[in-house]
């Protein structure tokens, strides 16, 4: 595997547009090449990377989300070649806790011939590595189809790279044994996951390449965010200026002061009673996927299926949103089908039900809107409030130094302004630690 390690404001998304470029103009082979991301926004930045420098995107090179990939390359066309299974679409639905719950719920899926998203990458290094349990026929089945993959795939770039998980390693390593070009670039900083597998990925590489330049933050904030990364990976910047300014949520009107200074960004690790997130979503693929079910049970022709499940989805929503009495809103659908729910039918609609409240209370939330850093990885801003609460202060003043994801929650963090800093400590720090504390720690860390 050819390994490309850049740190936040690297400049990752321009240089696998422009290595893609140059190695699709190098290789006249009629072969695709696959640049992988692993969200659709970041799928749209290299896509208009690419038309930038080259006017258009190359037809032999492929732009698509990870999940995407796995399905539409692999899954799709070729899963019920090798196991008796065959997919058609994603369900995106929320699976149950329970274990046994769960398990029941992706079989429900898979007797639709749908896999769930959760299940993509374990399916597609089933197909690509097999099971344990093989035999013959089915070994020759995959190497058929590996063989047939590799005279079409040329290579495959995938950005972003921390965030792939083992599974998916499996799967690029096997690819790459059958001469498929396998590359890789990120940051293993910024793996919020904590899955630590490109990580790994880069200890056993020796010839790995470090670009330690970072064009985003000024040198002031690249000193500050170096003191919590590993030698070889830390960063140098040429952009003067720039500015870190540490306040105290109990010295300011919040309000006020969010108002005042407009921050581009302003995010937190997790979100509580004055910070809240709002991704408007409110998430009814549970309740549609149940409503579809019971529907598709009773006798109602295709067509008046497709109305009735819209009407109900409608109704049922509705009802949730004014009726804390689910049983009456349960006994109202049988009403209106004339249909029975049995035990099973009545227990999955009532969860989902509950999955769809807690979502409109999640929306309807009351407090200052941020957004989570996971949400503002990828962003930047000259003007960046980062809010420090329990979770990450005692990584701050180096209370705790394990290199683990909690740490690079803090480096994504420090790593979103171009120009000014603003590190707000929550009242929930001061409460635990004292303000005179806190405040010795911040000195310390910024004197040392």
């Amino acid at each position: 595997m050819n390994i490309t390690v850049a740190g936040a404001g690297a400049g990752k998304t321009t240089k696998m547009a422009k290595d893609v470029l140059e190695y699709s103009k190098m290789t006249d082979n009629k072969k695709y090449i696959f640049v992988i991301t692993f969200t659709n926004s970041a799928c749209n930045k290299i896509k208009e990377e690419l038309k930038k420098r080259n006017g258009t995107i190359p037809q032999r090179i492929k732009v698509m989300t990870i999940h995407s990939f796995l399905l539409q390359q692999f899954i799709f066309p070729f899963y019920h070649l090798v196991y008796p299974q065959k997919f058609k679409s994603v369900s995106v639905i929320n699976l149950p806790t329970n274990p046994m719950y769960k398990n029941n719920k992706i079989k429900e899926l898979k007797k639709l011939e749908m896999i769930h998203v959760k299940e993509i990458t374990s399916e597609a290094q089933y197909l690509i590595c097999g099971k344990s349990n093989d035999n013959k026929k089915i070994k020759e089945k995959r190497k058929n189809i590996i063989n047939l993959l590799s005279k079409y795939i040329d290579s495959i770039y995938i950005d972003e790279a921390q965030d792939i998980d083992e599974k998916c390693k499996f799967v690029l390593s096997e690819l790459e044994k059958h001469n498929i070009i396998i590359n890789l670039i990120g940051d293993p900083k910024q793996d919020l996951r904590g899955r630590n597998v490109f990580k790994k990925i880069v200890d056993e590489q020796k010839d790995a390449n470090f670009i330690n330049i970072n064009y985003r933050c000024p040198i002031e904030h690249v000193t500050f965010s170096n003191k919590y990364v590993e030698n070889k990976q830390q960063q140098n910047s040429i952009k003067i200026g720039g500015n870190i300014n540490f306040i105290f949520e109990d010295d300011i009107n919040l309000n006020e002061y969010m108002s005042e200074f407009a921050f581009g960004l302003q995010y937190i690790y997790q979100k509580n009673k004055r910070f809240v997130f709002n991704d408007n979503v409110q998430d009814n693929s549970s309740l549609t996927h149940e409503l579809k079910i019971i529907v598709n049970e009773t006798e109602l022709s295709n067509i008046k299926k497709e109305t009735t499940l819209y009407f109900l989805l409608s109704e049922t929503q509705k009802s949730i949103k004014t009726n804390n009495d689910k049983k009456l809103i349960i006994k109202a659908i049988e009403r209106r089908l004339d249909y029975k729910l049995n035990n099973k039918q009545w227990a999955k609609l009532h969860e989902a039900m509950e999955t769809f409240e807690k979502s409109i209370n999640d929306y309807d939330e009351q407090g200052i809107i941020v957004q989570s850093i996971d949400k503002v990885k990828g962003l930047d801003n000259e003007n960046c409030l980062f809010i420090i609460s329990n979770e990450l202060f005692p990584y701050l003043v180096g209370l705790k130094k394990e290199n683990n994801k909690m740490n690079n929650y803090l480096y994504v963090g420090l790593t979103r302004s171009k120009e000014n800093l603003t590190i707000l400590i929550t009242n929930e720090v001061v409460d635990k630690y004292g303000k005179k504390y806190v405040k010795e720690k911040i000195d310390y860390i910024l004197d040392n």
